[in-house]
């Protein structure tokens, strides 16, 4: 199948080319790793300046910030008779753009023209009757979103929601938030021609679903059916109020496996988790990320983070364990790790802890030395991995400022010094508490922070 071309551009003052270029990447590795195994079918989204740097052939998504009249946002067809969709600039809130281009380009990749409907489904209600649906991915789940290379995009439902009843082992929607075949859940709605040739639609906009209809809608001229759906139901669909995107993502770290947590983590606004790459497990290889738990906690909008931690147990002997030498084979250690192991992708970053206090003329010395190994043997590898550092504040700003680190992961010791009312940091470590029923400690990510997540296909990584 010859895939086809999404271009992103902006013309809102509210959404830069930066934001673009960063959507475009997360759209796109939705669509490559989590929407084709599932639908296969071949599609790709990139974000472009203007609209003069798109490529002939390439479908538009234009952000804007005055839509027009109700039923403007969404796809429709240019002069040419090509898919152009409008996407609202939403007051610049990056994730809600990121969300709704999502939606957009997902729907449009199974039905670019927005003409199609399936035959001989089952009535969401009435289980007598057959209906003819049409094909929209994103509404029955339309207020479900999970994190994709540090932005939100849209769940989306599986040809599976479509069967009579449902499989034991199949999954109706990517993030498996609808638990029965042609269900609607809060937020949603799903349209449908009955067996008296009318239109309905079963919404969820209050406490509970809603058969609508019949609706005697007729299509105006060169419109698809979904845009003549998307105007009519614009009039009578909610407005949610607007909520700000959080200035910093929430997550944990922990050192046992998260693989069935996933669920649970989300419900808990929980969108990283950092493990363990480490040499010494002390005789505990649960310790580690594996490839499995990485995968499925990535297919579920899960990011990951990685440390990497060599030092014997006793305080004391740790400092011997830093030196030019040693940093050097840490960081082949951990390359091994991350690029053979878990397959992760470059721009990824591999945090080195230190898990001590330590003077100033450490951080001069030893340190330095032990990153200075760091930095050389991923760039004699050519890893493209970046460089973190696990420590006290004080030691983070040195080791920053002399461009030994990319990232600095702040340690809770805030008795560490230099780390009391320290904020130049990337992740925050706060107090120890049980999450999902896991042993572990809540952080902070102020920036992407190096974090990553897995695929079962070789994808770059949004650094």
């Amino acid at each position: 199948m010859i895939p086809e071309h999404f271009a992103l551009i902006s013309e809102s003052s509210l959404v830069s080319n930066d934001a673009v270029l960063r959507i475009g990447l997360s759209c796109n590795a939705q669509l490559q790793e989590d929407f084709y195994p599932i639908w296969q079918r071949r599609c790709d989204i990139t974000g472009y300046a203007s609209e003069a740097d798109i490529p002939k052939g390439y479908w538009k998504v234009i952000i804007k910030d005055d839509i027009g009249e109700a039923g403007a946002l969404g796809f429709h067809t240019d002069e040419l008779g090509q898919p152009v969709a409008y996407v609202a600039s939403q007051g610049g809130d990056i994730n809600a753009v990121c969300m709704t281009v999502s939606h957009e380009t997902l729907e449009a990749a199974c039905d670019p023209y927005g003409n199609r409907l399936l035959q001989n489904i089952l009535h969401p209600i009435n289980q007598t009757e057959r209906v003819q649906w049409l094909c929209e991915l994103c509404d029955p789940p339309e207020a479900i979103g999970y994190d994709k290379r540090g932005l939100r995009v849209s769940d989306f439902i599986c040809p599976e929601y479509f069967d009579d009843v449902r499989g034991e082992t199949k999954r109706l929607t990517f993030l498996d938030s609808i638990r029965n075949c042609r269900e609607v859940i809060a937020g949603g709605y799903c349209s449908f021609i009955g067996a008296d040739n009318l239109w309905y639609q079963v919404t969820h906009w209050g406490s509970s679903p809603i058969l609508e209809g019949p609706f005697h809608w007729s299509r105006k001229e060169g419109e698809s059916l979904r845009e003549m759906v998307d105007r009519e139901t614009a009039t009578r669909k909610p407005t949610p109020s607007p909520t700000p995107s959080p200035s910093v993502m929430q997550g944990i770290d922990c050192t046992n496996p998260a693989t069935n947590e996933f669920a649970c983590l989300q419900h808990n606004g929980q969108q990283f988790v950092i493990r363990y790459i480490s040499g010494n497990t002390h005789n505990f290889p649960q310790k580690n990320l594996t490839r499995e738990e990485g995968l499925a906690l990535s297919q579920n909008g899960i990011l990951l983070g990685a440390v990497w931690e060599n030092l014997p147990a006793d305080d004391d002997a740790k400092l011997q364990h830093f030196d030019f030498d040693i940093g050097m084979a840490d960081a082949r250690a951990a390359h091994d790790y991350m690029a053979n192991v878990l397959q992760a992708p470059k721009g990824a970053c591999i945090y080195f802890a230190i898990d001590r206090d330590t003077t100033d003329k450490q951080d001069k010395t030893i340190f330095a030395a032990y990153y200075s190994g760091v930095r050389y043997a991923l760039k004699e590898l050519g890893s493209g991995y970046t460089v973190g550092t696990y420590s006290g504040g004080a030691t983070i700003q040195y080791l920053r400022d002399r461009k030994l680190i990319d990232f600095g992961w702040l340690t809770l010791s805030t008795g560490f010094r230099g780390s009391k009312g320290f904020t130049a940091y990337d992740i925050k470590q706060f107090q120890e508490k049980t999450v999902c029923g896991l042993d572990a400690d809540t952080n902070e990510a102020k920036t992407s922070a190096g974090l990553f997540q897995l695929s079962a296909v070789e994808t770059p990584v949004l650094a």
